[in-house]
């Protein structure tokens, strides 16, 4: 990814958790997806399900917990390269659908998500990661040793 690209997205997700919503918005995070992976994955009796609903139930009763007492900011809920338009100067996000109020680690984490996988370069996505977290402490606020660890979770 390009790095002024990089910065450009992380800018725009703290610039969008300043925006204060309405009432309206929802103020939970979906599970369908993952859980429908998952199902897809047991369906094909994958080898590794037993570990993997064992780490996803884990995951998500720390997230669940983590929505009860944290901060919630405006995200954007599926914040990924397939909703990122991209031309030599412009950036455009898309699908808006997932919109809700959550941690504001959840997006950044996200797209980290994405990258690892779709780049497949272990030591280029880990150079990415830490420059994607440095870029959120420069425009957003300096992250605590607790919401690094938040950023791991959500990244999984």
């Amino acid at each position: 990814m390009d790095p002024v690209h990089l910065e450009l997205l992380v800018k725009w997700l703290v610039d969008l958790q300043k925006i204060k919503p309405s009432s309206e918005i929802k103020n939970t995070i979906d599970f369908y997806n993952l859980e429908n992976n998952l199902r897809i994955l047991r369906q094909r009796k994958n080898s590794n399900i037993q570990s993997l609903d064992k780490e996803y139930k884990s995951v998500k009763n720390k997230i669940i917990a983590w929505m009860k007492n944290g901060s919630k900011v405006l995200t954007h809920g599926d914040f990924n390269p397939a909703n990122i338009l991209v031309s030599d100067e412009n950036l455009m996000v898309i699908d808006f659908e997932n919109t809700h109020l959550g941690n504001p680690l959840v997006d950044i984490a996200n797209l980290s998500s994405y990258l690892t996988i779709l780049l497949n370069n272990k030591a280029y996505t880990e150079r990415l990661e830490k420059e994607t977290i440095l870029l959120y402490e420069k425009y957003g606020k300096k992250l605590t040793a607790e919401e690094k660890d938040m950023f791991l979770v959500y990244k999984r």
